[in-house]
């Protein structure tokens, strides 16, 4: 990474100037100035909901320091799947 940075922005020029020349039979999608897309979307695009579940677990650090590390993995597995039981049974609900 730190040999990427160290590199010239006349190097960085060449090779954007490099990617924007596009193969031959090879259309862009996208601007490569403005990012604006250069033709519409054949297919329209699939989205789908998922669920994001973030568990901050109170002194952990606390819990790791007094407990061997099964036993830590053995607490941790259970918050997990009670965790995903509770949320199993909220969206069953909807």
């Amino acid at each position: 990474m730190s040999a990427l940075l160290a590199r010239s922005p006349q190097w960085w020029r060449r090779l954007s100037q490099e990617r924007r020349s596009t193969a031959p039979g090879r259309a862009a999608n996208f601007c490569d100035e403005c990012g604006a897309p250069t033709a519409a979307s054949v297919a329209p695009a699939k989205y789908k909901q998922v669920t994001v579940l973030f568990a901050d677990v109170v002194r952990s650090m606390d819990i790791a320091v007094a407990v061997d590390v099964e036993r830590l993995r053995d607490i941790m597995t259970e918050l997990v799947e009670r965790s995903a039981a509770a949320v199993q049974r909220y969206l069953c609900r909807a």
